[in-house]
């Protein structure tokens, strides 16, 4: 079945706001990122672009990196039943459009999206471990976090949003004082119902994603595991991916933490999530010199640049 790609890089702001209205900026951001559906597109497909950026330049671009695939916007959009919608992310908005366009869908609830995608939800499966850094909280006002700092000894901390991707939505703080800005940032995050997770700067010593495949039947495959290198935001750079005899190799001693990801995935699928699922895992230096793993870092249940990464080396 021929797929429809649909460009909507901004899914966790979404996510965060059913309100929230993508700037031109940001849209011409998406349909710069479309590049990356060029990389598994297959002949027969479409790649949909922000209706504000459908520049020439652009959609010349994604088609000459993506031979045989159309690229359409606006009220260009094909309709029916022969099209498997593929979102980056599942949202509401998402699901109208494949509603109206008559598309073939696999899409999870919405709430269940919320759910397996925010940092609440990573927080609570890290916590049945051994293995979540300490000490950590999941904070719901300015007074638990101004608590939880001041008497804790850690030095460094890092406090994430919600919902957040590539090293966005989240703050850093040496010590235990907050400037005006930190605490705007906090304030805001809580008037809108949301939680924040703090826990303490790790030495990273390597990343990985793990990748599956959530079925609706409830089984989950392991894909394959992703090397992942960041810039000093903390954001996403590149996406390292080796054969599968390099895989078993390189990652044989992380096998005994992918048993907490492989948990992960199948309690995502208990919860109600279908489709590609990505679990970032760290491994990092303790202050007493050891080595140490962090399981489930992040989980992103959407399309991750690790996941393209590897569904290219795979085909």
């Amino acid at each position: 079945m021929p797929r429809i790609f649909l460009s909507n890089f901004h899914f966790e702001h979404e996510l965060a706001d059913s309100r929230f209205v993508p700037t031109r900026k940001l849209l011409e951001i998406n349909a710069r990122n479309a590049l990356s559906w060029a990389k598994m597109a297959q002949e027969g497909d479409v790649i949909v672009l922000p209706d504000v950026a459908a520049a020439d330049d652009i959609v010349a671009n994604v088609r000459e990196a993506a031979k045989g695939v159309d690229v359409v916007s606006g009220d260009r959009l094909p309709q029916g039943a022969e099209w498997l919608a593929t979102p980056w992310g599942w949202t509401t908005s998402m699901i109208e459009l494949s509603k109206k366009n008559r598309w073939t869908m696999n899409a999870p609830s919405i709430n269940v999206v919320k759910r397996v995608n925010s940092r609440r939800y990573a927080f609570e499966l890290e916590s049945s471990t051994t293995l979540q850094p300490e000490p950590s909280l999941l904070a719901g006002s300015t007074d638990d976090v101004t608590s939880f700092l001041n008497q804790s000894a850690a030095s460094e901390w890092l406090i994430k949003g919600e919902f957040g991707m590539s090293g966005r939505e989240r703050i850093r703080v040496e010590g235990s004082l907050l400037n005006a800005s930190q605490l705007g940032w906090l304030k805001r995050e809580f008037s809108a119902g949301r939680a924040v997770v703090i826990e303490p700067m790790l030495d990273c010593l390597d990343e990985v994603s793990v990748h599956y495949d959530v079925e609706p039947d409830g089984v989950t495959h392991r894909v394959g595991i992703v090397a992942l290198t960041s810039d000093a935001r903390g954001q996403f750079a590149q996406a390292i991916v080796g054969t599968l005899e390099d895989q078993q190799v390189r990652y044989a001693e992380w096998e005994s933490v992918l048993s907490h990801t492989d948990h992960a995935a199948r309690d995502a699928s208990r919860t109600g999530y279908v489709g590609p699922l990505g679990i970032d895992v760290m491994r990092y230096r303790k202050r007493d010199g050891t080595m140490a793993f962090r399981p489930l870092q992040d989980i992103n249940a959407r399309w991750t640049m690790g996941r393209l990464a590897l569904e290219v080396a795979r085909n």
